[in-house]
């Protein structure tokens, strides 16, 4: 397989986003049980990133509160690479939690946006195309274009199909379930078709998985990032399969921050 081809690797394909009902720490106290190696990495650089095997490889996510609801969310599911991060995102201006969750909904939910998306090169410190288009529809058979969701109020539960073309894989289809509980609410992304390049399947049918967990503290909003993928072994570029996996999860990283800082819809 080209270089070219190896850069596009890692669409988005599954993604969960939590946040508690209520923040009073700052970013610094809630980071606390990271290593202050590690805390002064991230509030230097805006992001901590790693990447590994599979999530027992990676060490920033384990005392996180959220631990136990990030292994719920991977499964079972085993895996050939894996990758994490933690980005400091700006808070949007919100009066309240209830606000502040619409915020986060709309920016999760705001599909088209994804049109135009880049990433950064796993070779090059240019950025190149990585969502060629993206909106809902009707179905996973259908192209019927629906628009971004607007609720003045998040519901407990939604679902959403998703079509993205990705300049690697070209069409993809995801089906989107948003859930809203007492402490947590979680978005899951994952793509309902392999995905591949021409003749080489890279990825299965629900193989590949982003986990975001967004939480809300009094100065910052905090973002974590997990993403895991089953691929075929393609010797000798593990090191390249894994740098444009953090990649991507840095431009999703990016893409949310964005919506975060537009006006609400």
């Amino acid at each position: 397989m080209s270089r070219h081809r190896l850069r596009q690797i890692f669409p988005i394909a599954f993604f969960v986003l939590s946040f508690p009902a209520t923040a009073q720490a700052r970013a610094a106290d809630w980071l606390s049980f990271l290593a202050p190696a590690a805390q002064a990495e991230l509030f230097v650089k805006g992001f901590l990133e790693n990447s590994g095997k599979g999530p027992d490889s990676l060490a920033y996510w384990r005392a996180a509160p959220f631990s136990a609801e990030l292994l719920a969310a991977l499964g079972d599911r085993s895996s050939t690479l894996a990758a994490e991060g933690w980005y400091l995102l700006d808070r949007p201006a919100a009066q309240d939690s209830e606000e502040l969750e619409r915020r986060v909904f709309a920016a999760v939910t705001a599909f088209t946006t994804m049109k135009g998306l880049k990433a950064k090169s796993p070779f090059f410190e240019a950025m190149e195309d990585f969502m060629l288009d993206s909106y809902r529809v009707d179905s996973a058979t259908g192209r019927l274009r629906l628009p971004d969701p607007i609720e003045p109020k998040p519901p407990k539960t939604a679902e959403y199909v998703l079509y993205g073309k990705e300049a690697l894989v070209g069409d993809v289809y995801y089906q989107l379930k948003y859930k809203a509980a007492t402490a947590w609410s979680t978005v899951t992304l994952e793509n309902l078709v392999p995905m591949k390049t021409l003749f080489l399947n890279l990825v299965q049918k629900g193989e590949l998985l982003t986990v975001f967990h967004i939480v809300p503290v009094s100065d910052r909003l905090l973002l974590h990032t997990m993403a895991i993928a089953k691929m075929p072994f393609l010797p000798g570029i593990v090191s390249i399969e894994r740098a444009s996996l953090v990649n991507r999860m840095r431009a999703l990283s990016l893409w949310l921050q964005g919506n975060l800082s537009a006006s609400p819809r």
